[in-house]
């Protein structure tokens, strides 16, 4: 698998994300890509939403992400450099 997008594409993509879902997310603050999605208002099940989305906008098959990733790269910033290598 080659992921053609870079690191900060990647954490542009899941910026734009949390505030297009920021009321959703009950989220109000300034995005932190220094911080956990958790921060930003995520519970697993909107995680794995985000993941489905980021991964179509990959191109990424369905199975090319685990969820791990989350646990494995914490932060928004450690997780975009850890997909932007796949």
């Amino acid at each position: 698998m080659l992921v053609s997008k870079t690191a900060k594409e990647i954490e542009e993509w899941i910026t734009s994300y949390i505030y297009d879902n920021a009321e959703h997310l009950n989220f109000s603050s300034e995005v932190d890509v220094t911080a956990g999605l958790e921060y930003h208002g995520f519970d697993s099940m909107e995680a794995q939403s985000m993941l489905g989305e980021l991964m179509e906008w990959l191109d990424l098959g369905s199975d090319d992400i685990d969820a791990t990733f989350f646990y494995d790269y914490p932060t928004i910033e450690q997780f975009a450099e850890a997909v932007s290598k796949l």
